[in-house]
């Protein structure tokens, strides 16, 4: 009896030391189990990105070409993750998903991420304009004209 407790206690050390050597290993690499790289919708087939700026600018042009952003992400919806918001000094960009084909969850906020897509600019009606006020969490009473917004439709987003 005493020599099973003896066994028993050895394994538990151990499982202990290889457990304990594995997440030490992991954190040496770099790897952040919190936040994993996930990949949404397709798979990204570009392989340079542009900043929003350019991006901004290919809209503005009428470009209808299929581009790769890196950006941070602003804001999520916080209904079921159907649209995000990326950060720009001169404009945000409204990202929507091809066919209303995949979401991202609302915990992407403040990460770093690729876009691949195409980018157009569009007026909003005001009904819109509120909605997607309410869906950032805002307050839609504060919306008195509709908004002018870059949009990009999105086939694949990846977090950073």
């Amino acid at each position: 009896m005493k020599f099973l407790t003896f066994v028993c206690q050895v394994m538990t050390i151990a499982t202990i030391a290889i457990l304990s050597t594995m997440v030490f290993a992991d954190s040496e690499k770099g790897f952040n189990n919190d936040t994993p790289t996930q990949t949404y919708g397709g798979k990204i087939t570009k392989d340079t990105p542009i900043d929003l700026a350019k991006a901004i600018a290919l809209a503005d042009s009428g470009s209808q070409q299929t581009i790769l952003v890196e950006a941070t992400v602003d804001s999520v919806c916080q209904k079921k993750g159907c649209w995000l918001s990326l950060e720009d000094t001169h404009s945000p960009v409204r990202v929507t998903f091809k066919d209303y084909g995949f979401f991202v969850p609302p915990t992407i906020k403040g990460r770093n991420v690729l876009v691949e897509g195409t980018i157009h600019k569009k007026t909003l009606s005001l009904a819109e304009s509120k909605h997607y006020t309410q869906d950032a969490g805002g307050d839609p009473s504060l919306v008195t004209e509709p908004l002018v917004e870059y949009q990009m439709i999105a086939i694949a987003v990846e977090t950073r």
